[in-house]
């Protein structure tokens, strides 16, 4: 959960901070703390800064530290740093050489750092560390804040954690408005990145590091180039667990993320949703996601790729790097009308592409609406296009003019069959088994629901045998992969139960097998779930209030039903906004 914090503003007294070293406490009974100088906490010594203080820099001066720094606030009364001239701000925090230190002997948290801006050294706004290990930024607000690199942070060679931050409206006049990583090991977590701005890099610039990114929210940031959401540069390594990159915007290429060289990263779960990418002096490719031809092998598994837009290639993904993709959906991204080649959901090229268990839909694109292949060889696996745009001469267009161009396909529904696939030049298409070209029966197409109903053609249509190794065992809702004898195609795999769809209030829950034997599955994609109780067909309560922790989101429940006869029951789910009741056969 993020804290969004608010400083008090209780007044005390003074306390008039001259230039030099610092030590010691500061509490808030000497507020407001008065920088009149830049301030060092020197090597072997240690200052604890406490909930309420507020610390006003005086002039553009530096907070620096060799020692050890505890700046630790609280939910209620969170500390503050800020400049009393807001338009010229104060150096910002610098944390120095700290590899010797104890487990969070440096820590911020229930800290607000702003209006910092460095233009002198250039790098870091509100945080800059540098050779530094155990620093742990938690439950921060670094907002306004401005510099030449890593406006927000800027880590270099520092292993640090960042959780439950809000890092926004920063603006760096190069790379990395929001947070700047360089030759670091980053571990950011429940944290959001939002409404942002630099050159490069809007929300995030990762150069020479590896990083871990878990429940991020890489939101409303801006480029003046490319990378709106975020840059991955110079042999970066990311993996990004559940994340959400939206609404992000370059003015170039790559409007929610770039991967420009030497990455080898992985994507789990990741929404990159309503990214553009708009041409003014630069060219815009990839509107969701931008990958260079230098080396990179990027794997995204059970991500979505939705109402993404780009003014020329690729709308929702553009790579000339070998990249695979397993169980995503890829839906609603749309070129501009003068784009030169097309590719509304993939635009792929010069490489090698593999494609597992995707679902197509709804792309838009003058040519090559879900994939345009250029000069490039891909493999298609138990994947769907259907009803995958329209105002294209071809749903999958293959190009081989320059050099030759192979796709295989395997397993899959193609909407018109071979008529759904275009080639230009030298092409070799393969058509393996297990293709169809019969409707994939939709839950709701219309509300983006690309789930399969029962009797669908792609359940236990797929092939598993040689791709066991590839596939998760996880679905894109999170479920079980394999729900029969065989794979179904698509990003979705059904779970023979029937979505319990409230059309007032939007929930989708999934109840599941119908009808099951001993554990019966009750599984959330959007609601809070607070009880589960199972009554018999006389109303009797057979599992008497099974209590359930709130949870929101994609969340699973089991009931243990071994206990009870087979027969007819009520299962009473009970949420936040209200009660649904679904009936349910035990064999």
């Amino acid at each position: 959960m993020l804290i969004f914090l608010i400083p008090l503003s209780v007044s005390y007294s003074q306390t008039f901070v001259p230039g030099g070293t610092v030590s010691g406490n500061w509490d808030k009974f000497g507020n407001p703390f008065l920088v009149q100088g830049d301030i060092t906490v020197p090597q072997d010594s240690t200052l604890n800064i406490y909930p309420g203080v507020n610390i006003v820099f005086q002039g553009e001066y530096a907070f620096s530290v060799y020692g050890t720094l505890r700046m630790v606030g609280s939910l209620e009364d969170s500390i503050l740093v800020t400049a009393a001239d807001t338009n010229s701000g104060w150096r910002g925090l610098k944390i120095f050489n700290q590899v010797n230190s104890n487990v969070d002997s440096t820590l911020l948290a229930y800290s607000i750092l702003e209006y910092a801006k460095n233009f002198i050294s250039g790098k870091g706004g509100a945080i800059y560390t540098e050779n530094s290990v155990r620093l742990l930024v938690s439950k921060c607000d670094i907002r306004n804040n401005a510099a030449e690199y890593g406006a927000g942070i800027f880590f270099q060679n520092a292993p640090v954690i960042i959780k439950n931050c809000r890092v926004w409206n920063n603006a760096a006049t190069n790379r990395g408005g929001g947070l700047y990583l360089d030759e670091s090991a980053v571990d950011v977590r429940n944290s959001e990145i939002v409404s942002n701005r630099a050159l490069v890099g809007g929300g995030v610039y990762v150069r020479a590091s590896d990083a871990e990114f878990l429940n991020i929210i890489i939101k409303n940031n801006e480029s003046d180039a490319g990378g709106g959401g975020i840059v991955l540069h110079d042999d970066s390594d990311v993996l990004m667990n559940n994340c959400n990159i939206s609404n992000n915007l370059a003015n170039g290429s790559g409007g929610g993320m770039a991967i420009l060289e030497n990455s080898q990263s992985i994507f789990r779960y990741c929404d990159f949703y309503q990214n553009s990418s708009i041409k003014d002096q630069f060219l815009a490719f990839g509107g969701g996601i931008f990958i260079t031809a230098f080396d990179n092998l990027p794997l995204f598994i059970n991500c979505v790729i939705s109402g993404n837009y780009s003014d020329d290639e690729g709308a929702g993904l553009y790579s000339e790097s070998d990249t695979e993709l397993i169980g995503c959906l890829i839906t609603q991204n749309e070129n501009g009308t003068e784009v030169v080649l097309g590719g509304g959901g993939l635009f792929l090229g010069k490489d090698s592409f593999k494609i597992l268990n995707c679902t197509f839909s709804a792309n838009q694109s003058e040519c090559g609406s879900s994939i345009y292949l250029w000069e490039g060889d891909m493999e298609i696996f138990n994947s769907i296009f259907w009803d995958v745009g329209s105002g294209s001469d071809s749903k999958i267009l293959v190009n081989g003019l320059g050099s030759p161009a192979t796709t295989g396909f395997y397993y899959t529904t193609l909407q018109e069959g071979e008529s759904s696939v275009g080639k230009l030049g030298i092409v070799e298409l393969v058509y393996g088994p297990g293709m169809k070209e019969l409707d994939p029966l939709f839950v709701d197409p219309q509300d983006v629901n690309y789930r399969l109903q029962d009797g669908s053609p792609c359940i236990d249509a797929g092939l598993l045998d040689s791709l066991a190794i590839l596939i998760p065992d996880k679905d894109l809702d999170s479920m079980p992969r394999v729900n029969g004898s065989f794979i179904d195609m698509g990003c979705y795999e059904n779970q023979n139960g029937t979505f319990i769809n409230d059309k007032e209030s939007g929930s989708k829950i999934l109840v599941y097998p119908v009808p099951f034997e001993d554990i019966l599955y009750i599984h959330s994609l959007n609601e809070i779930i607070t009880k589960v109780e199972l009554y018999s067909g006389a109303g009797k309560n057979c599992l008497p209030g099974p209590m359930i922790n709130a949870r929101q989101g994609q969340c699973s429940f089991s009931l243990n039903t071994s206990s009870l006869s087979p027969g007819v029951y009520v299962c009473r789910i009970s949420t936040a906004d209200g009660e649904i009741l679904r009936v349910v056969i035990k064999k």
